[in-house]
C-alpha cells in the first residue's frame, strides 16, 4: 500500500521521502509543503466516522498534538494510526456515549488540521 500518491510541479510523487527523481532522500513537508500535507489530510479522510462529521471536538493537550505534529514527516499514515490507536486504546478514558474510533479520528483530524 502506497504512503501517499498526489501530484508535484507534473510529476505524480508516490514515495514522498524522496524528491521527484526518486534520487534524492527529502524531508516531505518541507520539500512538497502544502501539497504534501494536502495528500495526507485526503488519505484520512477514511476515517471519519459520525461524531466527527457532527463536529464533535475533543480537547487534546498542546502536547500531545505537537508531539504527534512532529511525527509527520517522520512516520507513514500507517504508522501514525498505529500510534494514535495505542495511544487511545491505553492512556484515555472514554465518557458516555464515545468510542476509540471517535477519539482517534479527532484526533488524526486535529494532527492534520
Amino acid at each position: 500500500m502506497k504512503e501517499v500518491e498526489f501530484l508535484f510541479n507534473d510529476t505524480v510523487i508516490t514515495n514522498p521521502h524522496y524528491d521527484e527523481s526518486g534520487r534524492f532522500n527529502v524531508n516531505p513537508v518541507e520539500y512538497y509543503g502544502e501539497a504534501y500535507l494536502n495528500s495526507l489530510r485526503r488519505n484520512f479522510k477514511f476515517l471519519m466516522i459520525e461524531g466527527a462529521k457532527n463536529n464533535i471536538k475533543y480537547t487534546w493537550s498542546e502536547e500531545t498534538l505537537n508531539s504527534y505534529k512532529e511525527l509527520i514527516v517522520k512516520i507513514n499514515k500507517e504508522e501514525m494510526l498505529e500510534q494514535v490507536t495505542f495511544f487511545v486504546e491505553n492512556h484515555c478514558q472514554l465518557e458516555d456515549g464515545d468510542t476509540n474510533e471517535m477519539l482517534i479520528a479527532d484526533l488524526l483530524n486535529q494532527i492534520y488540521d
